[in-house]
Order: structure tokens, then C-alpha cells, then sequence
């Protein structure tokens, strides 16, 4: 017998057997939460808070691909990070692939916010001042993004695979 829950982020059907549950018992995933957000600095704690679980998972997916590799990173791992079950990531984005393509889609999203404004009608050094320090910027903004493009280029990673 199979029961057919909604997920509330996304609004699709999900099966979920109902003698065996993945979910830890409430009292646990409330100290779970509890404990993960006490840990996590005040800034994590307020991003992370107006965030959908979708967008978490891929945050924490960000963190543990740039620290440890894609290679290097399970989608328990990723699940742990973000304080959500390995089902309710496989549920968003099917597979570490799927994973994947999400991160690098947000970090191109990121990148191109921040560069997409053009510097014309500078003078060559102000113009190359002004790419410096938007660079500056978005290392500073985007730590974990920086990080994740930095490794994957150790790795020799190629997008999405």
C-alpha cells in the first residue's frame, strides 16, 4: 500500500510507503533544526530562513560541492547540510546530477547579475577599475560560489556532468 502525499514547495506527488517512513520522528527533527540553526552564524540562519526547501538543498549542495568536490559529496551529505531528508533531495532534483545542473545554474544566475551591467564609455583604467571591483564584490557577496567554481576548475570538472 502506497500513500500519495503533496509536497507543499513544489505541488508534486510523492509516495511514500506507510510502514516505512524516512523522515526522523518530530521531537528529533525539531532538535535536529534546533541544533543545526544554533550552530549555523546569524547570517546563515536569516538566508536560510526565507528560503523554500528546494532552494536549501541547492545551497547546501553549493557549500559541499565547493568544499569537498562533487566527486567527493553524497546526497546524504547534501541532505545533512541542509537539515532535510536524502528523499526530500531526490524528490526536488531526482539525482546528484540533477543536483548539479541546479548548482551551476545558480551560480551562473549569480555571475551574471553582478557582470551583466557593461562598463562602456570609461576610460580603459577606470573601465578595468571597475571590472575589479565588481569581481571584488561578487567574491565577497558569493563566497561559497567562488569556491564552488575554484574547485571545480582543480577537479577539472566539466558544467553539469
Amino acid at each position: 500500500m502506497t500513500i500519495q502525499l503533496y509536497c507543499q514547495q513544489c505541488t508534486r506527488m510523492a509516495s511514500r510507503s506507510p510502514t516505512r517512513s524516512h523522515a526522523p520522528p518530530r521531537r528529533r527533527r525539531a532538535a535536529v533544526a534546533t541544533a543545526r540553526s544554533r550552530d549555523a552564524d546569524p547570517t546563515t540562519r536569516a538566508r536560510d530562513a526565507d528560503l523554500t526547501a528546494a532552494a536549501r538543498i541547492r545551497d547546501a549542495a553549493l557549500r559541499r560541492f565547493a568544499a569537498a568536490g562533487v566527486r567527493g559529496t553524497s546526497i546524504r551529505d547534501v541532505a545533512r547540510e541542509a537539515g532535510v531528508s536524502a528523499g526530500l533531495v531526490q524528490h526536488h532534483y531526482h539525482s546528484k546530477q540533477g543536483l548539479r545542473r541546479a548548482v551551476d545554474e545558480h551560480v551562473v544566475q549569480r555571475a551574471t547579475a553582478a557582470f551583466a551591467v557593461p562598463t562602456a564609455g570609461a576610460r580603459p583604467d577606470e573601465s578595468a577599475l571597475r571590472v575589479g571591483r565588481r569581481i571584488s564584490a561578487f567574491v565577497r557577496e558569493n563566497p561559497d560560489a567562488f569556491a564552488y567554481i575554484g574547485r571545480s576548475l582543480v577537479d577539472s570538472d566539466a558544467p553539469g556532468t
